[in-house]
């Protein structure tokens, strides 16, 4: 499955609960619109500040804008909390009474303690992609669409600056993806060897003590977790590299939007309130390109837990 497939499949279990999920996800995107105007709004104050002119009106409105965007960013994420909470308990609770009501040859073929690991780790999962879809996904996406026609309508100098830099990101991303797939694939085979050989040890806890295998089950676990840290470790490191390089590139932006700035306002052509909203509009958009990079990396990890489930859940409705 793509990658596009598994999130779009994820989502489709929040179709129970649309309207709630709907209103969560808009206000999402109002408070995204609101945060654009911050930076804008703040350039004002430092133009009215330099040019000695009536600031108050425009700081109000800008405190007003802070005060609320924090209440309402509270009240909505408590509402995801309990929309994303809630859906994961009662999907649990709907696939743990499917599994558990298939045949004992389908157990016997599939594995017991395989089918619980699958859910449980799918269940995780899904948790996180629903309640990161309600806090920050879709809002982002939005954000970043307003965020680039904001900032070139404001200056198109500075603007190739975000722009190149949210080309870097995207081509970053596209090739640690490429670089890690057969590795996360790898890293989830092993949790599931690890699971499974702890819940085939508990569940055969008289027999290991009979035989007094306690040394060589214990051993053999060992071997499975050195495995799976040799499968993980190269993951980690190629997406800590990602980090790195994007935070190189941040910083750069940054510099170089204040030199350009600079000159800028030297040669008359832009305001000191324009360089200061511009640089508000670069961490902006730096946030939320992390943000967006933070969810390539959750969906990218993901979707090998979830493929697994996907046919899980397929098999079982068949």
């Amino acid at each position: 499955m793509t990658l596009f497939q598994v999130y779009a499949r994820a989502l489709q279990y929040l179709t129970k609960n649309r309207w709630r999920v709907a209103a969560v996800v808009v206000a999402n995107i109002i408070l995204a619109i609101i945060t654009i105007a911050e930076p804008i709004l703040f350039g004002r104050i430092i133009d009215a500040i330099s040019s000695k002119s009536d600031v108050t009106n425009v700081l109000l409105l800008w405190a007003g804008f802070g005060v609320f965007n924090t209440v309402a960013f509270v009240l909505v994420a408590r509402e995801a909390d309990r929309l994303a909470h809630g859906r994961r308990a009662s999907l649990l609770t709907e696939a743990f009474g499917r599994i558990i009501s298939m045949p004992l040859s389908w157990h016997h073929q599939r594995g017991t303690s395989n089918a619980l690991h699958t859910l449980l780790r799918a269940s995780e999962s899904l948790f996180g992609l629903w309640l990161e879809f309600m806090r920050t996904h879709l809002a982002t996406a939005v954000a970043i669409l307003l965020l680039i026609p904001t900032a070139i309508s404001m200056d198109w100098r500075l603007s190739i600056v975000l722009l190149i830099l949210s080309i870097f990101y995207w081509i970053i991303g596209v090739a640690v993806m490429k670089r890690t797939k057969e590795g996360q694939a790898a890293v989830e085979t092993h949790y599931h060897q690890v699971f499974s050989h702890v819940s085939d040890s508990i569940s055969n806890v008289s027999v290991i003590h009979s035989y007094n295998r306690i040394e060589a089950e214990t051993s053999a676990l060992k071997n499975y977790t050195k495995d799976l840290l040799k499968a993980q470790y190269p993951v980690l490191d190629w997406w800590a590299l990602a980090g790195g390089l994007n935070r190189t590139a941040s910083t750069v932006s940054m510099g170089v939007i204040l030199v350009i700035g600079t000159m800028l306002v030297q040669q008359g052509k832009i305001r000191v309130g324009d360089v200061v909203a511009f640089i508000g509009f670069a961490n902006l958009l730096i946030g939320r390109l992390d943000l967006l990079r933070q969810f390539a990396t959750q969906i990218f990890e993901a979707r090998a837990k979830l493929e697994d489930f996907f046919v899980l859940e397929d098999s079982v409705e068949e």
